[in-house]
């Protein structure tokens, strides 16, 4: 049971977007040459949240079974210095797209076109089943689409955002962008977020050309990278966020401290309960607040965010 709790939490701990919407018009392709996706992992708190970074990009073409690919290779950068390679170029994979059925399919590391298998079909509608067999959902199924909306990326173009829903239950533990793939990375497929850690799409560009995320005041520079932020504002440090009390009465107060105002952009406090269900949430704009705690005793999650930053907390209510 203990168990239990402890991955429920850890798929309370979300990373929530709030897009802008717009009128979808005609297909954006995703397997283009130059097409470069930038990601950071976590896995333990860090001042950036973020341990490892990589870069997965498309160049060159090859051919199975007469079938045409772009090649995708991957380098690992230093999270303090992009200009350094830590390890790489890699081959990885291989893709290849039928903008007619909306469709992209991905070869991984050396093998043929009998490896082939379905990276994800971005003609899916709402309440459809993503294939059990392709790469998207090879960690958990069966995953349905739970809802389809429009963003508008950097380049002024709309896309359509993919919300799943997951045994019933989680909607938000990942998403698809037309013409780049899943937010969580590239290559991450279907994931549900746990605790201290996760992967995450940085940014998107194709030939240099920032295109995801927006807004992202550093494009595709990494807040913590001294080789190139000369002149870029750092990403406000969450560490001396605090939260008291913890363990809480049920249905008192409790006081959240230290928020970083950055930009004079407010952030939204969402609480959750144990079945990750939502049960209060509040638009702020300062850095010191008093919240209500539900007057039902119980675990819950405080999820604080906005562009520029995310905090979580676990609290106990007696």
């Amino acid at each position: 049971m203990k168990q239990l709790i402890i991955l429920t939490f850890g798929i309370c701990l979300l990373l929530l977007s709030r897009p802008m919407f717009s009128q979808k018009t005609s297909y954006i392709p995703m397997v283009n040459s130059g097409a470069e996706w930038f990601e950071t992992f976590s896995w333990m708190p860090t001042p950036w949240w973020y341990n490892y970074a990589s870069q997965y990009y498309l160049e060159g073409d090859t051919t199975f079974n007469n079938k045409e690919y772009l090649k995708l290779s991957k380098v690992w950068v230093d999270v303090e210095c992009q200009e350094i390679f830590e390890s790489g170029p890699d081959f990885i994979a291989a893709l290849r797209e039928d903008a007619l059925t909306q469709k992209v399919w991905i070869v991984e590391g050396g093998g043929g076109a009998n490896n082939e298998i379905l990276y994800f079909d971005f003609a899916l509608q709402v309440g459809d089943t993503v294939p059990t067999d392709s790469y998207f959902s090879k960690l958990f199924s069966p995953i349905t689409v739970f809802s389809i909306d429009t963003i508008i990326t950097y380049d002024g173009l709309s896309r359509r955002k993919w919300t799943f829903q997951y045994g019933g239950g989680f909607t938000e533990g990942s998403v698809v962008v037309e013409g780049i793939g899943s937010i969580n990375g590239l290559l991450a497929g279907y994931i549900m977020p746990i605790e201290w850690y996760w992967e995450q799409l940085f940014c998107f560009s194709i030939n240099s050309s920032h295109i995801y995320p927006d807004p992202n005041p550093y494009q595709c520079i990494l807040p913590s990278d001294t080789c190139v932020t000369i002149g870029i504002e750092s990403i406000p440090n969450t560490s001396s966020v605090t939260l008291y009390p913890n363990p809480v009465v049920a249905g008192s107060p409790v006081r959240i401290s230290g928020i970083p105002i950055y930009h004079d952009q407010p952030f939204t406090v969402d609480v959750y309960d144990i079945t990750c269900k939502k049960v209060a949430s509040f638009l702020l704009k300062e850095s010191d607040f008093i919240i209500p705690i539900p007057a039902v005793s119980g675990l819950y999650v405080i999820n604080i965010y906005n562009s520029y930053f995310n905090k979580q907390f676990k609290i106990s209510a007696r």
